[in-house]
């Protein structure tokens, strides 16, 4: 097998492919808040995951680049229209698109960042001769949009089941990083692999999602960049709530719901946030469902053909994102 760059190396080839995009358009009230969305950052994961696996794969570097940039143009007009749908102020500590551009403006730059990742998807698909790419993207942005209904049809509802709520990330978080990691398979010309690599992805992507939950509340990282108990604060129907409300008899259910999340506002909330936690063993419930997805995602790739040295980077890749280590 070829040498297979560093994670350092691989971000820093799609930063310098990011750099030779100009939105410098016109009209520039359409293309100066896609530019400035765009440089606003970001954990990069799901471009990065399309470039790591197609390298240790072998595959075309064009043709990975311009897919990533695509997928990530894709994640970013999807956070565009979230943050207006949630009324947000703040993405990445900066204001987000409609605070700082307009709310027409914003909905208007989103949408042409979606055509634009069309755009990218079918030139990748272009050099490598394959139509597999376009059909496997359209699929997961229609169920990326299936998954946001989802999520909003949830604040509206006072009782959400586990098993429906792992459906919602499925689809709103885990298809586009599974989308990623199932397009290198097809960019390499190992189309054998795409399935298996899919299903990776979404494990991946399921359990950094309850990952994200349980740090909400448990992260003892300063650097996590979010406020202790935020999500709970909120009143949100996070990971921690449904897995205590799977937990609860309906008594106790009942309960709990009396003062969650009405009375968020009050100073004992947390305390009592805290102490129901302890009595139903929150904590270590949600830690070992998402460690069944971690286990089913090495498990998965013990499975693929690959070579050792393959399997061996795809294993500590996959670490590497659950660990928060990019």
């Amino acid at each position: 097998m070829a040498n297979v760059r560093s994670i350092e190396e691989l971000l820093k080839s799609f930063q310098d492919f990011m750099s030779y995009i100009s939105w410098n358009k016109v009209p520039t009230e359409l293309y100066q808040p896609v530019d400035y969305m765009m440089s606003l950052g970001g954990k990069r994961i799901r471009p990065l995951a399309l470039i790591f696996v197609s390298e240790i794969l072998e595959g075309n570097k064009q043709a990975a680049l311009k897919a990533a940039y695509g997928l990530e143009l894709f994640h970013n007009f999807t956070l565009v229209h979230d943050d207006i749908m949630d009324h947000a102020d703040i993405r990445r500590t900066k204001p987000t698109v409609h605070k700082k551009f307009g709310v027409n403006e914003a909905i208007l730059s989103g949408d042409v960042m979606l055509i634009e990742s069309l755009s990218f998807i079918k030139e990748a698909e272009s050099q490598i001769g394959s139509n597999y790419l376009m059909k496997l993207f359209l699929k997961t942005a229609r169920e990326v949009c299936e998954g946001q209904s989802m999520d909003m049809a949830f604040e509206n509802k006072q009782i959400i089941q586990m098993q429906d709520y792992l459906e919602m990330i499925r689809l709103k978080t885990a298809v586009l990083l599974a989308c990623s990691f199932q397009m290198s398979a097809y960019i390499a010309n190992r189309s054998e692999l795409a399935i298996a690599l899919y299903e990776v992805g979404i494990c991946v992507g399921q359990a950094f999602q309850l990952e994200d939950d349980w740090l909400d509340y448990y992260s003892e990282h300063e650097d996590f960049g979010k406020v202790k108990g935020g999500d709970l604060l909120r009143g949100k129907k996070s990971g921690l709530i449904l897995e205590l409300l799977e937990a609860m008899d309906t008594s106790e259910k009942k309960d709990f719901l009396k003062w969650y999340p009405s009375e968020s506002q009050n100073d004992n909330f947390m305390d009592r946030i805290h102490l129901v936690f302890i009595e139903f063993e929150v904590k270590d419930m949600l830690r070992a469902r998402i460690e069944a997805f971690k286990q089913k995602a090495f498990t998965k790739i013990q499975t693929m053909k690959l070579s050792k040295e393959q399997s061996t980077l795809l294993t500590e890749f996959v670490n590497g994102i659950l660990n928060r280590s990019f």
